[in-house]
């Protein structure tokens, strides 16, 4: 399992908790980082977890592939999209999973409220809303289809799986 911009790792340790044999968490920030590495040695999951430093579009090509890629909300940390979904899905995935801001105008004007109010305080941390309907184009020209969409009022999270490892009795709309 391969999960890009890992944060402090949450999701990683709960998916080797629910049986993922190995896990490789990409984060950009060391304190992150360091605090994956604490919570590795308190779970007793050091040798089940390989944690990267970097920013995964410029490292991708040096990470092993892996059948589940995940990134939960790190689409709208990229001004483009592109070039981040693509890194991940030439990991060669069977599934892949991914969460974003949900494309609606009261996001989109929460975000650029915030964006301004980080400009203002020479922040130079941006937020950004991607189309849903293009990323999910995008992955599909890489070989997948859709099995779930779940939904809050902000956030939507899609689970993919590659078309050739899909069952033909699995729906692949909405649910």
């Amino acid at each position: 399992m391969l999960d890009v911009g890992a944060g402090i790792g949450a999701l990683s340790f709960e998916l080797l908790a629910a049986g993922v044999q190995r896990a490789t968490a990409v984060e950009a920030a060391t304190a992150y980082l360091a605090a994956s590495r604490e919570e590795a040695v308190r779970r007793n999951v050091v040798d089940r977890l390989e944690l990267i430093q970097g920013d995964f579009v410029d490292i991708a090509g040096d990470i092993q592939p892996a059948d589940i890629v995940v990134m939960d909300r790190v689409v709208c940390c990229y001004p483009a999209y592109p070039p981040l979904l693509e890194a991940a899905l030439r990991r060669g995935p069977r599934m892949f999973a991914f969460s974003f801001p949900r494309d609606r105008w009261p996001i989109r004007a929460v975000i650029a409220v915030e964006n301004l109010w980080r400009a203002m305080l020479r922040n130079p941390f941006r937020a950004f809303v991607h189309s849903a309907r293009a990323m999910e184009l995008l992955v599909e020209q890489y070989g997948f289809t859709r099995l779930r969409r779940r939904e809050t009022l902000v956030w939507s999270a899609d689970l993919y799986v590659r078309k050739d490892t899909a069952s033909p009795a699995t729906p692949g709309g909405e649910s």
